[in-house]
């Protein structure tokens, strides 16, 4: 497994795409992946929001406005995480 860390890029925050998200900040997730890490904080955060008539329907937004980097092994241990385990979030911003 790998650990990433999830956050929205600052330019695209205000974009109507994060209507689609209960959360704006960043996100500690153990995945395989990159694709699987996206997919389990969009799963777990995205939502369908209302249509606005007249503006494109809003894309869950950690699919295409958020970077995902994977933490080196010193991040890792300084942080108490493990590479063991199920694919999980393991932290959130508050």
């Amino acid at each position: 497994m790998k650990i990433f860390r999830a956050e929205p890029i600052p330019e695209f925050i205000d974009e109507h795409h994060w209507r689609r998200s209960t959360h704006k900040g960043w996100v500690i997730v153990r995945a395989e992946n990159e694709d699987k890490a996206r997919s389990l904080v969009a799963i777990e955060f995205g939502f369908a929001p209302e249509r606005i008539p007249g503006q494109e329907l809003p894309v869950n937004p950690w699919w295409s406005h958020a970077s995902f980097t994977e933490l080196a092994q010193t991040e890792i241990e300084d942080a108490g995480y493990t590479l063991d385990g199920e694919e999980e979030i393991l932290n959130k911003e508050s």
